[in-house]
């Protein structure tokens, strides 16, 4: 037990470093190794009786959330930016784009 919550400080310590400079990427790699960690320290404290000595070290551990989730919304946001510019880019060009074949023929008939 006490090795895995070593593994998710050094892994949340190790990533609070990168975290101004970390990529989506990197986010989500972090968070999918942060999730198998925390599924595995669940699975060992539910027969655990002694799970109360190791609540101050996984609070510890709790206190980086705000950076991290602080750096994941700002990733949510330049994604938001980034999908309204192509939406409003894809709008313009498909105004100047002609909806009709230009190799078409149309030829009108008197009757």
């Amino acid at each position: 037990m006490d090795n895995l919550i070593s593994s998710l400080k050094t892994l949340t310590l190790d990533f609070v470093e990168r975290v101004p400079t970390a990529d989506f990427e990197e986010v989500e790699d972090f968070v999918k190794e942060r999730e198998r960690i925390v599924q595995q320290i669940r699975k060992a404290l539910e027969g655990h009786k002694s799970a109360e000595m190791y609540r101050e070290p996984i609070a510890d551990i709790l206190r980086y959330d705000p950076v991290i989730q602080a750096r994941m919304e700002e990733l949510r946001e330049e994604a938001r930016q980034h999908l309204e510019r192509s939406s409003k880019a894809k709008k313009q060009r498909a105004a100047y784009d002609p909806s009709w074949t230009p190799d078409a023929v149309l030829f009108d008939k008197k009757k």
